[in-house]
């Protein structure tokens, strides 16, 4: 049960593939810190009612604030932002997986990639993209272009902010 507990309890993790030059990588880094709930931040809102003896909250509402209770839902929600700069590319495995969400629940997604892989093509016939292999991969110019932000835990991508804003919403429910 323990262990359940912790899986569980595990942020997810989010990633942006950014380039410096463009302004809207500052938007979506800005966007996800913003949005982003601190490890320490419901430690620092307890000391702070401690020092306040007249402050109404119980010690379950101090409790429910650690465990996702209402005032961690206000405060950001719990993932863990890895940001790759520059010219760094999607590894293969992780391009075939980003791919992988593409499905027809959600269209937005292959208009994401369209913009994010513009080398890359999907078959009108059978619905799924043409990847080129690993070997020829390497040889392609400009194949990936940032910004792009991934949702692995999700399966969800996005490459402006509202984008990023159905993302974050998947942790609010």
């Amino acid at each position: 049960m323990s262990m359940f507990r912790t899986l569980q309890s595990n942020p997810g993790v989010i990633t942006l593939y950014k380039t410096t030059l463009a302004s809207r990588n500052l938007e979506l880094l800005t966007f996800l810190k913003n949005h982003q709930r601190k490890q320490h931040q419901s430690i620092e809102n307890s000391d702070n009612d401690n020092k306040n003896p007249s402050s109404s909250s119980s010690i379950w509402d101090k409790i429910n604030s650690g465990l996702g209770g209402e005032s961690s839902r206000d405060s950001g929600f719990n993932y863990e932002l890895e940001v790759v700069d520059n010219e760094t590319y999607p590894t293969y495995d992780q391009t075939k997986l980003i791919f992988s969400f593409d499905n027809n629940d959600k269209p937005e997604i292959s208009q994401v990639l369209k913009q994010a892989f513009p080398k890359f093509e999907k078959s009108l016939r059978t619905e799924t993209w043409q990847i080129p292999e690993e070997q020829q991969l390497r040889s392609l110019k400009d194949w990936f272009e940032a910004p792009l932000v991934v949702d692995w835990d999700k399966g969800l991508v996005a490459s402006d902010i509202a984008g990023l804003k159905k993302i974050v919403d998947e942790y609010k429910s």
